[in-house]
């Protein structure tokens, strides 16, 4: 303990020996981590030292008035003159003084309560307050899995998450470490001290909370194809002008001259800075963000594109070079460089159409990006918070989603668990072509909410972990250590869920470098009465192979997360327009090409978990060849020249329909996204199938943009 300070006495006489001793602190600080001594005047042997804890908002200096109880029995039967309380630096003053007798059992009975509403709780952040409970700061810290992000601060202080906040429409939320960026709506971002949890889920307007997750990153040849050459040809007045086109994705060259004078602004998240405001609209519909900085003019080169995805993304959708041009040339490019959260994607998503509805404009989102920790139905926070912005836009606001790449990934499992027995779901972990094998693995999966199971895990040559089942007043979450390896188990309560199903997580984390080879084993017991459905999803480090579900279990259909599951967007599938390229060494590439003129193999398969149809269209997106951000760092084979990449994705497929739908904003500015989609499916085409088939694959097949 550093810097003890006395700063009050208050005598303990005899007669409270065994008895808990009850005080009050009050003051001015910055964390809220302390030490109390309590120490024997007469003698130095007796100074026992208690940890306490107690909740506020970090980091910031606040007036307190708080109580903690200090759980000791005394062994000594002589005064303790003397209480001093340090906080974590040792330079804030707190003063102390006890509480009357008759306070003490009602206040030590309120300490013990359990304040958190777990019943409101995600599985995502039932798990981190579950963590921070038990271990503290340091547990925290220690977790492998950086699928759900937290603001770790470096010296004291309570960590923050990211969160979506279910509410009611017109609930005020203004509590000490709550940071709400989104004012309005059923669904709310948020910034959260981890230490507000308690009070925020006891707010009665307040019904689910849920930490937002990382998402991951998901052309001449193309403009062929899709008969967009023919399509110019006719219509040579559309190019995209006066149509905003939005791109949330990891930045973008503002120096590229695809892109000269056409980038308005750029909102960097990740840089520190005063974030954005909307203070043009007169309601405020969009709020405040806090953090990151938009910049404008000579400053957009501040901001960079490390990655080269969204520069990538961006010129496919509206870059104008004479050789590879976008689709939408013309039109006028907003950039959020995401820091790839979930809920600062939604936010992104407000700030452009909040500018465009400034500009008078109409505006595309384009979202090459995804996630498979949700329920695969369009019903997880970004998806809910997407249908909540639609409420408030005019026409003309269309959102555009990448379908994912997850075609060939053997990523999603299913078993049927009758009433009343237990089943074993078989799944491997294993190394990748260069021998490694993943430090951690997550698994999502949701089955019918009018039953209930309890969950295992079972390593190879190891035992099975304890069971967990679902419980609605305690902590949803079971951590169990078998051999090297921490198992952590949670299943919230039906409450905590977006759509009514019932949820569970398993996060699978090596103590040492890797997780055991081999067969795992997830099982699970049916203590319910009616039949359980499981549908399951896994995830680990992109570095390394995916954690594979055994041949009886595994699926090859459902692999369109979120937002591209989100219903009101235009989800697209990837179509290989190209399998040779030259590179800049002149080489010709690739040694094994894919199927040219089809549906791309990895491109991710629908329906919906709940039978709704997805993708809706095909676009070009293997092998794109678009700009290249000249910070990046690209494979010599995908390299066309020093302006030029070539990718493959639905990440490249996206933005062609983004482009597209610029096109036809300009023609009728107020077009809908319903309508847009339904102009999209009549004029899609899936080889040897009728006009207006559907398929899992292929959407409504591949556009054939000269119809339109």
């Amino acid at each position: 303990m550093q810097g003890i300070m006395e700063l009050c006495t208050a005598e303990y006489t005899a007669n409270q020996v065994g008895k808990t001793v009850y005080v009050i602190a009050y003051g001015k600080h910055p964390h809220n981590r302390y030490e109390v001594e309590l120490e024997n005047t007469p003698s130095p042997v007796f100074v026992p030292r208690f940890q306490l804890t107690h909740k506020l908002l970090t980091g910031k200096l606040i007036e307190l008035e708080t109580k903690f109880a200090v759980f000791k029995s005394f062994s000594s039967d002589q005064q303790i003159g003397m209480v001093t309380v340090s906080d974590a630096d040792g330079e804030h003053q707190i003063g102390v003084e006890q509480t009357p007798d008759f306070q003490i059992e009602a206040e030590i009975k309120k300490l013990l309560k359990k304040e958190i509403r777990y019943d409101k709780l995600s599985a995502n952040l039932a798990s981190i307050a579950h963590d921070y409970e038990k271990g503290g700061l340091t547990t925290v810290k220690a977790s492998l899995v950086p699928v759900t992000p937290l603001s770790i601060p470096s010296v004291g202080g309570t960590p923050e998450a990211i969160i979506f906040i279910r509410c009611k429409e017109d609930a005020e939320i203004n509590l000490n470490g709550v940071q709400v960026n989104s004012p309005q709506g059923e669904i709310r971002t948020a910034k959260i001290s981890l230490d507000a949890l308690e009070t925020l889920s006891q707010d009665e307007n307040i019904f689910q909370l849920d930490a937002a997750v990382k998402y991951s990153f998901l052309n001449d040849i193309a403009a062929e194809k899709t008969q967009l050459k023919n399509f110019r040809l006719q219509h040579p007045d559309l190019n995209g002008e006066g149509v905003i086109i939005g791109v949330i994705d990891s930045g973008i060259d503002s120096l590229h001259p695809s892109f000269a004078g056409r980038i308005l602004s750029i909102w960097d998240q990740e840089i520190q800075g005063l974030g954005w405001q909307d203070e043009n609209s007169p309601d405020k519909r969009w709020g405040k963000k806090s953090y990151g900085q938009v910049l404008t003019g000579e400053f957009l080169k501040v901001s960079i594109d490390k990655v080269g995805h969204g520069t990538h993304v961006a010129a496919i959708a509206a870059g104008d070079d004479e050789e590879f041009q976008g689709v939408a040339p013309g039109a006028d490019l907003i950039i959020v460089k995401t820091s790839l959260n979930q809920a600062h994607i939604a936010d992104g998503i407000e700030y452009i159409f909040s500018e465009a509805d400034r500009l008078g404009r109409p505006a595309v989102v384009n979202l090459s990006i995804g996630s498979h920790l949700n329920a695969h139905d369009g019903t997880d926070f970004l998806s809910a918070r997407i249908k909540d912005i639609y409420k408030r836009v005019t026409d003309g606001k269309i959102i555009v989603a990448a379908a994912g790449n997850e075609g060939n990934n053997n990523i999603r499992g299913a078993i049927v668990i009758p009433p009343k027995q237990t089943v074993e779901l078989e799944f491997a972990i294993l190394q990748n072509s260069a021998g490694f094998v993943p430090p951690w693995a997550l698994f999502s999966g949701w089955y019918q909410g009018n039953t209930t199971c309890e969950i295992s895990v079972r390593p190879p040559k190891g035992i099975a972990t304890p069971y967990k089942g679902v419980s609605d007043t305690e902590s949803p979450t079971q951590v169990s250590i078998v051999g090297n390896v921490i198992i952590t188990i949670t299943t919230p309560s039906v409450s905590a869920s977006p759509n009514g199903d019932r949820e569970i997580q398993i996060k699978l984390e090596s103590v040492s470098k890797e997780l055991p080879k081999g067969k795992w084993e997830i099982i699970i017991r049916n203590t319910g009465e009616n039949e359980a459905s499981l549908d399951i999803w896994s995830m680990v480090d992109e570095r390394f192979k995916d954690a594979e579900f055994f041949p009886a279990f595994k699926r090859d259909d459902m692999k369109i997360g979120s937002p591209g599951c989100t219903g009101e967007v235009i989800t697209v599938a990837a179509y290989t327009t190209r399998n040779r390229w030259i590179d800049a060494k002149n080489n010709d590439r690739p040694k094994n090409p894919f199927n040219v003129d089809t549906i791309w193999e990895g491109s991710s398969p629908g329906p919906l978990r709940n039978g709704s149809l997805k993708p809706d269209i095909a676009a070009p997106g293997v092998m794109i060849i678009s700009a290249l951000s000249s910070l990046s760092t690209p494979s010599e084979d995908t390299l066309i020249n020093q302006k030029f990449v070539v990718k493959a994705g639905t990440s490249m497929a996206c933005p062609f329909i983004a482009g597209l739908c610029a096109l036809l904003l300009q023609r009728d500015q107020t077009l809908t996204a319903d309508a847009i989609k339904t102009i999209l499916r009549k004029n899609g085409q899936i080889p040897e199938k009728d006009p207006e088939t559907h398929d899992i694959k292929w959407g409504y097949g591949l556009v054939d943009v000269a119809k339109l």
